[in-house]
């Protein structure tokens, strides 16, 4: 299970790369949230039946615009934009600070979240080792820099979506978050997604990245996942297509 995890996360990073070849990030992102929150909604309406399912949407739209901005929007253009100009591995070490950043937002906000020496000395020796893999000096130079620190910036909005999650919505249903919040972060790239439309029609390959980017990298990441609370981001539930 845990190969397949690192897997499944670890493949995301090349169907973004194949698919940015083509397709502007805006666009590609927004279509990748609302086919994921279009996919979902089908499954919330079988579990909660579809009034109750739309109620509960409307009902949570303010934390589910919030993750879908912090967990799918903003992170989601960061990382496909820094792909436009570093490797695809490049960009899943860089992703690994994402656990720096929980920290460190986690012992700001969070107060039942201890800190002690070793989690200091863990973070530092984290941060040093991300920087060391990535380069200090990626070749491509200060555009591929700005694509490195797009990724890490990426980070810091899924770490603020994860202590988001912890003080804010955990008495909001998985699956009505993971719905909510993808059509929300769809819809905050939209407008930007207009303006960036392809000038041609994407070649297959591009076309097969965006749809195994959002319907196989993240539902085989999420089988291995046993609770909302687990290692799913907040927005995100067992099963999900994302």
């Amino acid at each position: 299970m845990v190969f397949l995890l690192a897997a499944s996360w670890g493949v995301s990073y090349v169907f973004i790369k194949v698919a940015v070849e083509d397709i502007e990030p805006a666009p590609m992102m927004a279509t990748r949230a609302l086919l994921a929150g279009l996919l979902l909604f089908p499954y919330l309406a079988v579990t909660m039946g579809s009034r109750r399912a739309a109620r509960a949407l409307r009902t949570h739209w303010r934390p589910a615009f919030v993750l879908g901005a912090l967990n799918a929007a903003v992170p989601f253009w960061l990382v496909a934009w820094g792909e436009k100009h570093i490797d695809s591995s490049i960009a899943g070490i860089a992703q690994a600070t994402v656990a720096i950043f929980t920290f460190l937002l986690a012992a700001r906000f969070l107060p039942h979240e201890s800190v002690g020496f070793t989690r200091i000395l863990g973070v530092a020796v984290g941060f040093v080792g991300v920087a060391v893999l990535a380069g200090f000096d990626p070749a491509g130079g200060w555009i591929a820099v700005a694509g490195t620190l797009a990724v890490v910036l990426s980070s810091l909005s899924y770490a603020a979506s994860g202590v988001y999650g912890q003080l804010s919505v955990q008495t909001v249903p998985g699956p009505v978050l993971a719905t909510g919040s993808m059509l929300a972060g769809g819809l905050i790239l939209l407008p930007l997604a207009l303006f960036q439309l392809p000038t041609h029609v994407p070649g297959a390959e591009a076309i097969g990245s965006l749809l195994a980017l959002t319907i196989w990298a993240r539902r085989s990441r999420n089988c291995c996942c046993s609770d909302f609370s687990g290692c799913t981001a907040p927005g995100e539930f067992p099963w999900s297509p994302i």
